[in-house]
């Protein structure tokens, strides 16, 4: 099933949308996650600068701290801060107390004033960001004495902010996102309205509802509305000409069949005159009923023809011309039934088929009929039965033939079927004939809609 252009944009803006929230989100969270980690760095680099001022070395040069940590963290056990300071030999002269039975891992020696910060593990596989500081020590006598200060912090509390940013970041871009799709679907409708109305009123033109397009559309469109009226203007124009010209031509040709017919009477005595009387009356009938078909057909923009007036005028007629038969009718046709196209054309179909089924008929004729499909030119079906003795099963089928109709123009059934199913051929559709139980014939006509 095809989408409809509103559809397929909003697909598509949706998808823009979407995408952009998606990456600038990811920007977004990328972007919050390194400056956390810089304030992380800093966190850390201040706890170094604490403990170095809490720390001194003594006359022997040994490094001594304070009895009370500059940070109470580091004399909680587990607090997620971890403190300590080796020394050259790497022998460890310091550790908080939130080490406990933990170590941080082993690392080369800095020089001093090197710096190392980034993500770690301890030895039990607790992840932490470790910063290191390289230290030099002047002692008494103008040695060195070399140190490397080591803070760790567990990632809870890096964990914590990241997620409650995240949270709050699709939170917000989520609404956002919810917020521009309702807005988009706003502006779309309310920017292809115009277009929707264009189609609205091409629907109704096909219905035959209305002859042109409006006027008073914005200007992207209203070349496309002024061309499609040229061309409406046009094809009817069309139509008109050419049932005009074949109106003219039928009529030029009856009138020297009607001076030959004319002729013939005044020759009495002529040999042959009743045969060329009857060729020419056939001629002229052929010409009238060939060249009224060809300007026949479904034409894209024919208005609707309401069909239960014309079988009641049709039905009406016959009963007059069959009024020695006393024949029954009954008619179940829908009020909206109607048929697009030429209104001659379905007198004819309905004329030819009704004529027969009173003619051949015992007592009764019913009509029955449908819209067929639900397009906004929607098809017909109807169907015609009589309770006579039916089709012969020796003609059959047959009968719709033109060599069969032919040889049966004066008597035998099946008279303008042939004729019938060429109009109906026209537009697209069938005529199916048969016999139903117990008795009686039934002719089912189909015309597809536009």
């Amino acid at each position: 099933m095809r989408k409809s252009l509103h559809t397929r944009l909003l697909l598509a803006a949706s998808a823009a949308l979407l995408a952009f929230l998606g990456l600038a989100g990811i920007a977004l969270d990328k972007a919050f996650q390194n400056r956390t980690e810089v304030a992380v760095e800093d966190r850390l680099k201040g706890q170094v600068f604490n403990l170095l001022t809490a720390a001194d070395l003594d006359r022997d040069g040994r490094l001594r701290m304070l009895e009370e940590p500059p940070e109470p963290r580091f004399g909680r056990i587990d607090s997620g801060l971890y403190g300590e300071i080796v020394n050259a030999p790497g022998q460890i002269v310091w550790q908080s107390k939130s080490l406990l039975d933990k170590r941080l891992p082993d690392a080369v020696m800095l020089s001093p004033g090197q710096v190392s910060f980034g993500w770690s593990q301890m030895e039990n596989r607790d992840p932490v960001f470790l910063y290191r500081f390289g230290v030099g020590w002047e002692i008494p006598g103008g040695d060195i004495s070399a140190f490397m200060f080591s803070v760790a912090e567990d990632t809870r509390r890096y964990n914590n902010e990241i997620g409650a940013f995240r949270r709050t970041l699709w939170a917000w871009l989520g609404g956002a996102a919810l917020v521009l799709l309702l807005v988009q679907v706003f502006v779309l409708r309310w920017s292809l309205k115009p277009l929707a109305e264009v189609a609205a009123e091409i629907r109704e033109v096909e219905k035959g509802e209305r002859e042109y397009l409006e006027n008073n559309h914005p200007r992207e469109i209203s070349r496309l509305t002024e061309s499609v009226n040229k061309l409406l203007g046009s094809e009817r124009d069309r139509q008109r000409r050419y049932r005009n010209n074949m109106d003219d031509l039928a009529h030029s040709l009856k009138t020297p069949i009607a001076v030959l017919k004319g002729w013939l009477d005044s020759q009495s005595g002529h040999d042959g005159r009743q045969e060329a009387e009857q060729q020419i009356e056939r001629i002229g009938q052929s010409v009238e009923y060939h060249l009224r078909r060809t300007a026949s057909g479904a034409a894209i923009f024919s208005r609707p023809v309401e069909v239960g007036p014309i079988v009641s005028e049709l039905v009406s007629a016959l009963h007059k011309v069959y009024a020695d038969r006393n024949v029954e009718t009954s008619a179940d046709l829908p009020a909206n039934l109607v048929f697009f196209g030429d209104n001659g054309d379905i007198m004819e179909i309905l004329g030819n088929v009704l004529d027969n089924a009173f003619k051949y008929c015992t007592t009764s004729v019913c009509i029955k009929g449908a819209s067929v499909g639900e397009t906004s030119r929607p098809g017909l079906r109807i169907e015609v039965s009589d309770d006579g003795a039916g089709f012969p099963d020796s003609v059959g089928s047959r009968v719709l033939n033109r060599g069969v109709r032919a040889d049966t123009r004066t008597k035998g059934y099946g008279i303008g079927l042939a004729s019938t199913r060429d109009i109906v051929g026209i537009y697209g559709g069938t005529l199916d004939i048969g016999n139903q139980k117990p008795h009686g014939a039934i002719v089912t006509i189909t015309l597809p809609g536009g």
